[in-house]
Parts: C-alpha cells; sequence; structure tokens
C-alpha cells in the first residue's frame, strides 16, 4: 500500500467520513447525497483525484468549499469536514506549485551566454577579506523545505486541529470556536499557518515565548502549552545556526 492509499484507508476509518463523502460531491457537482445515495460504495481516493481533476488551485478548492459550507445548514461540523480535505489535499496542490514554480525558474535561469556576458568583471578576494565562518552558518529559512516531515512530526503527538487553533490565535486573534466563524480558520492549511509563523519569527526564542504567551491565553492554557511545545520542538531545526 502507498502512502495516498494509507491515507486514503485512514479517511475511511473517521467517524465523519460520510459528512466528507458528501461534501466532495457537493463541492464538485452542486449535487446533494441523500440517504438513498450509497456513500460506503464511494471510495474516497476516488473522490478526492476527482476533486483534483475538477479544481485547479488550492485557493480555489478553499473558496468553493466555503461557499458550499455557507449552504448548509449544519455548517460548523462541516467546516470541520472542509478543513480535513484542505489539510489532505491542500499539500498535493502544494506541491504542484511549487513544481511548477520551479520548472518556470528554470525556464528563466536557462539562457544562452552572449559575448557581452564574458566581459563581465570577476573579482577575486584574498583570504584574509572573507570571512568562511561566517559563510558556512546557515540562516533562519525563509520556507519548509519538507512540509510534510514537519507537519507529520506535529500530527504524531497532537491534534492537527489543536496546532492550527494555535498558530492561527498566534498570528491573526484568538480563536474561539464557540464563537468564530469557522470559515476563517479553514482558509489556512496546517502548512500554511506554519510558514507564517516561520516568517513572522526571526529566531527560536521570539517563536517559543509567541506560542507560549498565545497558548496562555486560550481555553485549555496548559494543553495548548504542550501543542506549542510540540510545534516549537518541530520548528527548531529550522532555525539552527541562528
Amino acid at each position: 500500500m502507498d502512502f495516498w492509499e494509507e491515507i486514503y484507508a485512514d479517511l475511511e476509518k473517521r467517524e465523519d467520513i460520510h459528512r466528507i463523502k458528501k461534501l466532495i460531491l457537493f463541492t464538485c457537482h452542486d449535487f446533494w447525497a441523500d440517504e438513498s445515495y450509497d456513500l460506503d460504495a464511494t471510495p474516497i481516493g476516488d473522490l478526492i483525484r476527482e476533486m483534483l481533476e475538477i479544481i485547479p488551485s488550492l485557493s480555489k478548492l478553499k473558496e468553493l468549499l466555503n461557499t458550499h459550507v455557507k449552504k448548509l445548514n449544519k455548517q460548523a461540523e462541516y467546516y470541520l469536514a472542509a478543513d480535513m480535505i484542505i489539510d489532505t489535499i491542500g499539500p498535493i496542490y502544494a506541491g504542484r506549485e511549487q513544481e511548477e514554480s520551479e520548472n518556470e525558474l528554470e525556464e528563466d535561469t536557462n539562457y544562452t551566454i552572449t559575448p557581452d556576458d564574458t566581459n563581465a568583471e570577476v573579482v577575486y578576494y584574498e583570504d584574509s577579506e572573507y570571512d568562511y565562518h561566517q559563510l558556512a552558518a546557515p540562516e533562519k529559512l525563509n520556507y519548509i523545505p519538507r512540509p510534510f516531515e514537519l507537519r507529520a512530526e506535529i500530527a504524531r503527538q497532537v491534534s492537527p486541529l489543536q496546532a492550527k487553533i494555535l498558530l492561527f490565535s498566534a498570528l491573526h486573534f484568538k480563536f474561539n470556536p464557540q464563537d468564530r466563524d469557522w470559515s476563517q480558520l479553514s482558509a489556512y492549511i496546517l502548512d500554511d499557518l506554519l510558514l507564517q509563523l516561520l516568517r513572522k519569527c526571526d529566531t527560536f526564542a521570539v517563536l517559543e515565548a509567541k506560542l507560549q504567551d498565545t497558548a496562555a491565553k486560550l481555553p485549555n492554557p496548559d494543553e495548548n502549552r504542550y501543542v506549542g511545545a510540540v510545534i516549537a520542538s518541530a520548528m527548531k531545526p529550522l532555525y539552527e545556526g541562528t
């Protein structure tokens, strides 16, 4: 069983799998699966692959899910389903977009050297003029090189939804599940929020303090402090050398 088949198998075991399938069908086809529709006979993998073909980008997926959930009665439950869909499919879209961006960059940098290029001045430095230790010291990354590994490390220890609520609260405003519109949280995947936090916090100490300060202001502060510690520990390698 390959990686994505394992993901699909885990999704099929979820208690809200019927809600997830209904929302995918509704979003892709404007079709509501009532009690007569056999959702168990419709593999989640087939629905996700179809969604990837129909909806061209992650931003469009978020927009369509949000639009369709707003048409339903049990919006809180379906925003949670939308969140699960985004977190499952989001990395696939992100990988596609990164690959397209890299291909465009490669096309831009593949050029033929002209005679003028060969006349460019080359500057040489004496050993004493250059600090090699400074060059070797890595700076804080401005991107997450292996987002799946980071996300998996966090998800092994805490609920991805708990992590998203803490991150969202640290970056935007205190999120209260009881009185806030879930669409605001569902507009982000976990990867989005982790990257925003990385870019916002110049040092690991700042990141760690921001997570702990935010956790103290949320309901169940001890639980959220643990969530913050897990996130900080997982992100620490991105700051090594700073």
